[in-house]
């Protein structure tokens, strides 16, 4: 079968879909730094109040913060593999021989590299955020 003409359009679309990807990998990365950087500030603030935290549920809101980012982050995740598919579709269709494309030469959108990394990044620190609320507690009962 013979590839279709890539038309300025399909340029243009092709164009803003992979800086679309390139935004969505660079706010996730920011987000993982950003909700690192709020969890830490908010157990240097109950670390430096100690026994004067008046509410202990205070103890929790690194969690929420991690919580809240993590849903984030899938959806950045989930948007950057539905962007992968489609472009690997058009890269299909248009490509002339191999490679057809970045997309089509990197693989299968369901790639799980950048996915696990991700995922041990939220893990670990989602485990962090339950357990420093209670060496916080521990100390400041003790």
């Amino acid at each position: 079968m013979n590839p279709r003409p890539f038309t300025d359009f399909h340029k243009e679309e092709y164009q803003s879909l992979r800086k679309e990807i390139e935004a969505s990998v660079r706010e996730a990365r920011d987000l993982e730094k950003y909700a690192l950087l709020a969890t830490a500030a908010v157990w240097t603030w109950l670390a430096a109040k100690g026994r004067h935290v008046t509410n202990p549920q205070f103890n929790w809101i690194p969690a929420v913060i991690v919580i809240l980012a993590i849903v984030r982050s899938v959806a950045l995740l989930l948007s950057i593999r539905k962007i992968a598919a489609y472009i690997q579709t058009v890269e299909a269709e248009f490509a002339c021989h191999p490679p057809k494309g970045w997309e089509t030469f990197v693989g299968n959108p369901r790639d799980h590299s950048i996915w696990m990394s991700s995922a041990v990044f939220w893990l670990c620190l989602l485990i962090a955020t339950c357990l420093v609320p209670r060496l916080i507690l521990n100390l400041t009962l003790n």
